[in-house]
């Protein structure tokens, strides 16, 4: 991720990293408050969201009870990241926006994700994806799917079982360590690679499936 504008140059990036940690969607990180924001105790509450409607920002609350969530195990390095970027700000203040004015996601989205995703050869890969990815591991590697219906808000877990349940054959435990070995690798092969041709993104969701399964088969070995 570019740096963001302004005397907090790391906001896109966190944005994106705790997008794939927490599973959260769009609305809710957007309307993520700091004081909804757990640096010490490693979690986060999703109480509001905020979302661009016909060019207005609305903001509201997750669309069903489910949705009013803690989502919690987070990284322990994003955290500490997390609690140098809010340092300073005020309670009632937006993690990734200006003050109290949260950030327009759909401009954001067109200005940085795309431009970004598109320049790595991702065409195709939405921000959405993140929350697919996050799903797909989180089940894999807990096996439950009542955690991960909460997890995700999702109201019946029926839902996550039919949209992510084939991942199921690969299962493991330890979330949080298993998202950090795969950022680490990630950068790996992004500070060694070289521009590829640009061309579709098949799916994400497989992806993280694959490199999922080959860090248990690490774990295992």
């Amino acid at each position: 991720m570019p740096d963001a504008r302004g005397s907090r140059p790391d906001r896109w990036r966190l944005l994106v990293e705790l997008a794939v940690e927490s599973g959260c969607r769009a609305g809710e990180l957007a309307g993520l408050r700091v004081r909804y924001l757990d640096t010490t105790g490693r979690r986060l509450k999703v109480e509001a969201t905020a979302q661009e409607v016909n060019g207005e920002m609305r903001i509201g609350t997750p669309k069903s009870k489910a949705g009013l969530r803690t989502v919690d195990g987070l990284n322990a390095d994003l955290c500490r990241r997390l609690a140098a970027h809010v340092e300073g700000m005020r309670p009632d203040d937006y993690v990734f926006g200006d003050g109290d004015t949260p950030y327009r996601h759909n401009a954001w989205n067109n200005r940085v994700w795309r431009p970004t995703v598109d320049g790595l050869g991702l065409l195709g890969v939405r921000f959405h994806d993140l929350r697919h990815y996050h799903a797909s591991a989180y089940l894999l590697l807990t096996g439950d799917a009542v955690r991960t219906a909460k997890r995700l808000g999702h109201a019946d877990p029926s839902v996550t079982l039919k949209v992510y349940g084939h991942v199921l054959d690969h299962q493991g435990s330890d979330v949080s360590a298993a998202f950090a070995e795969l950022r680490a690798t990630a950068r790996q092969q992004v500070a060694a690679a070289t521009p590829a041709p640009l061309q579709p993104a098949s799916s994400t969701t497989a992806g993280g499936v694959v490199d999922l399964a080959a860090y248990r088969r690490r774990r295992a070995g």
